[in-house]
């Protein structure tokens, strides 16, 4: 089953995830379950203007049906649809979340900063990573939501193998992986920073636990979207790989967390809170997360 999570209330979730629907089969619709607040859903349609029916278990709007699980009124409405989903999600499942906002993420009493960030805390376990795939591009981060500043002190050899390792255990036929440095033309041998010869250690690692892939690096972060169309890209920090990725795939590509029992992956873009209501959201990153799991499950 293809769990998803509503996100915000009063931003275009709901909106993007209907008008997606609209264009697929019922027979895809079949293996998609919606978690969600009846009355934020009502609200939606009635803003959204999109006539509809809301029954026990499901929620139809033209001729599509979709299978609804409807949680109780909440605070924090984006935590308990995450957490029924949690509770119900099989290792054979995918979650996809809906963008939300920091603050409707909560974990004792605890906000988080993302739905990442809530999982790695959900299931104690730091080494959960970020990902992101396109059409061309599979991309790595090994940090991800922190100040730039932190970066270099927070990378270790087993943060690099842990998050490699996720990604080789969940695609096992991708078998070159391109290596980003951190300092500008990865340190130029120790002229720009010596930060890079621990990704040289952790490749070496990598080789030896992997002896069928290939791995090469560390490149210069400016230089290596080169072979994007070769292999897997493997980024230090997360500006390094998204300011290009985002320009360049848009609504076409997804966010995609592993190290986690099952796979959860969220549309590459947030909650645009301004177009809430106004029936001008752009639905096209919500459907293309939707065909991507309805093709991998």
């Amino acid at each position: 089953m293809i769990y998803v999570t509503q996100g915000h209330e009063r931003s275009i979730s709901i909106e993007v995830f209907l008008k997606s629907c609209l264009h697929l089969s019922n027979k895809s619709l079949e293996k998609i379950t919606f978690i969600c607040n009846k009355a934020s859903i009502a609200s939606n349609l009635k803003d959204l203007n999109i006539k509809s029916r809301i029954s026990e278990q499901t929620l139809s709007i033209y001729s599509k049906t979709i299978n609804c699980h409807f949680v109780e009124d909440s605070k924090f409405q984006s935590t308990a649809c995450l957490e029924y989903a949690l509770s119900i999600i099989k290792t054979s499942d995918i979650l996809l979340t809906l963008p939300t906002s920091k603050d409707q993420l909560v974990l004792n009493n605890v906000t988080q900063k993302g739905h990442t960030e809530y999982l790695r805390s959900r299931f104690d376990n730091k080494f959960i990573s970020m990902n992101f795939i396109s059409d061309s591009e599979k991309i790595i981060l090994i940090t991800d939501h922190i100040p730039l500043k932190e970066v270099s002190v927070s990378i270790t050899k087993n943060l690099i193998l842990k998050k490699v390792s996720h990604f080789i255990s969940r695609f096992p036929n991708q078998s070159e992986y391109y290596i980003s440095g951190i300092n500008p033309h990865a340190g130029e041998n120790g002229l720009l920073g010596t930060e890079e010869d621990l990704i040289k250690e952790s490749i070496k690692e990598l080789k030896t636990k992997f002896p069928k892939k290939s791995f090469l690096g560390p490149i210069p972060g400016d230089t290596i979207y080169q072979y994007s169309e070769r292999g897997i890209l493997v980024f230090m920090a997360h500006d390094q790989a998204l300011s290009y990725f985002k320009s360049k795939n848009l609504f076409r590509a997804i966010n995609l967390s592993l190290g986690l029992p099952f796979i959860r992956i969220s549309p590459d873009h947030g909650t645009a809170f301004d177009l809430y209501g106004k029936n001008k959201a752009n639905y096209f990153g919500c459907l293309y997360c939707l065909n991507w799991s309805l093709k991998y499950f």
